[in-house]
């Protein structure tokens, strides 16, 4: 008798589905991001969202990996992985679970799908080298892999096993394939990052009281070695206008140490919130000095509402804010400074240049998401 010629990863994915029947999505991440703001985490409770409009059975779940539980946004046993995800057509992983924690999943009937949300570049290590001021075994490790990457020499393996990988630009990809391992079957498709619609009573939000009366520039993000903000706080100690932070972290009173009289931190400000929006529809420019952005879901946030989009080069941030914004090397006062004053100067986005950021919304990215797990 003829053995059964085995299945590649991607003929695992049920073919009913090629016909556009509805599908069970768990958009999983790791246990211990569980409760965490940051723009992945956001990326994969809104992903999950668009697609239950869509009409899928799309939800929130977190593996604790050591353990194989999986639990729901809640933070409720769910059981464990087996089980939670048993009759599950995709499980999609946002931001990625290293291989070594997924390895049982392919038992399971799902297609496994990524959200690759990964960017590395001499820059990018560069600028947590600075920010914390030593060489650590892990940015000396960074710095290796880069050198080998430029080699042609791919190291990082976080991305095998699974059977579709989603970054969110054409960029993107071109540093995933430099850098990393990917199987051959893999399937590699650009679903772009998005944004919630602009509340419709947006016009009737008055300036907080938490915010200057004159035009500020806006820094929003949270404060993390990479994300920059203590080299922007010292590039930009002379400038004549108000600059605002908003959001918290580990670098946070190191950062207000330092800051300007110009200055002001508001702390973390719930995303979507009333507040959140009254604050970045009064900004002038908004920034995000960091070391990249894929593509930041804050500064398209803003861009929406008016202000001038201010970027690091890296990250694939050309894709999206295109000509509205202005580029900064994140390694270089110089440049920080030049890229603000210019984009001061420009002032805020007209109403052309706005709807193309209005216009970046969920239920897009949730579309193109759902035909590129329809893709063999």
């Amino acid at each position: 008798m003829a053995m059964e010629k085995p299945r590649s990863a991607l003929s695992r994915f049920l073919k009913h589905d090629d016909k556009g029947h509805l599908m069970k999505i768990a958009i999983i991440s790791l246990y211990s991001r569980w409760g965490d703001k940051t723009g992945d985490m956001v990326q994969a409770d809104k992903t999950a969202a668009a697609l239950c409009d869509l009409g899928h059975d799309a939800f929130r779940v977190y593996l604790k990996q050591n353990v194989g539980e999986v639990y729901d946004s809640k933070g409720t046993l769910l059981g464990c992985w087996k089980d939670a995800l048993r009759d599950c057509d995709i499980v999609h992983a946002i931001p990625p679970i290293p291989f070594k924690f997924i390895n049982p999943l392919p038992r399971l009937k799902a297609k496994l799908v990524c959200s690759t949300v990964f960017w590395r570049s001499y820059t990018y290590t560069k600028v947590i080298e600075k920010v914390e001021g030593k060489l650590t075994g892990a940015i000396i490790k960074d710095y290796v892999r880069t050198f080998l990457a430029w080699m042609g020499i791919p190291t990082y393996t976080v991305y095998q096993g699974y059977d579709l990988l989603l970054p969110n630009s054409e960029d993107e990809i071109r540093v995933l394939k430099r850098y990393c391992k990917v199987d051959r079957e893999t399937k590699i498709i650009a679903v772009p990052n998005a944004i919630d619609p602009i509340p419709n009573d947006i016009e009737t939000y008055s300036r907080p009281d938490c915010v200057p009366k004159e035009d500020y520039v806006l820094v929003p993000g949270v404060f993390a070695a990479r994300k920059n903000q203590l080299m922007f706080i010292r590039a930009m100690k002379d400038f004549p206008h108000p600059i605002v932070f908003m959001g918290d972290g580990p670098y946070l009173e190191k950062c207000q140490s330092e800051a300007s009289p110009k200055m002001s931190f508001l702390g973390y400000v719930a995303h979507g919130s009333k507040e959140f929006y009254s604050i970045v529809k009064y900004a002038r420019v908004v920034c995000l000095p960091s070391n990249c952005e894929t593509p930041g879901i804050a500064g398209l946030e803003a861009a929406a509402l008016g202000a001038r989009p201010v970027v690091p080069y890296e990250g694939g941030t050309c894709q999206y804010y295109g000509w509205s914004a202005e580029y900064l090397n994140p390694l270089s006062g110089t440049s920080m400074q030049s890229a603000i004053n210019k984009a001061w100067g420009r002032g805020r986005l007209d109403i052309v240049s706005r709807k193309v950021f209005v216009e970046m919304a969920w239920r897009e990215c949730a579309r193109k998401t759902e035909k590129a797990y329809r893709e063999r």
